[in-house]
Order: C-alpha cells, then structure tokens, then sequence
C-alpha cells in the first residue's frame, strides 16, 4: 500500500473546491512507476481558502515491491473556483 500525507497548500486569490490530488511515484533513477490519482469526488468536502492550507492523505495499491520506490512528487491537477455555481 502507498501511503502519502501532507499538506495542501494553494497560493492562488481564488479559493478551491471539489479537488483532485495526484501522487507520481519515483524509482532511483528518477523513472515514474507508480501514481495514484484521488478523484474530486474523494475530497469533495474539502475546500481551500486562497493563500490557505489543508492536510490530505491518499492511498493506493502499490504496483511494485517497497524497495523499487525511491521518491514521490504530489499535485493538485484540478480544483473549482470555490464561488463558481452550482
């Protein structure tokens, strides 16, 4: 199981909502292989204030043995304006 914990951090004026985290997964020669995407639909509660932060945890099955993973970069690669109807 890949686990991985932080913080989301958005450093735009625009507040977010309904956001989609993606986690890449490194070998030691810096070759991605592994990822997990979480849906928005996973943090849909989640909202972000502009300049603001919230922890996050995803997991997911890991498609390679422990010893394989070297690093890990993780994204937001998507989120809505938090006043964007509906």
């Amino acid at each position: 199981m890949n686990t991985v914990v932080g913080t989301l951090t958005n450093r735009s004026n625009v507040g977010w909502k309904d956001v989609g985290v993606e986690a890449q997964f490194f070998d030691k020669a810096g070759k991605e292989i592994d990822a997990i995407t979480v849906k928005a639909d996973d943090y849909r509660a989640v909202v972000i204030l502009p300049h603001g932060e919230v922890a996050f945890k995803i997991e997911g099955r890991a498609a390679r043995p422990e010893a394989d993973y070297d690093n890990y970069k993780v994204s937001v690669r998507w989120a809505k304006d938090v006043d964007a109807w509906p």
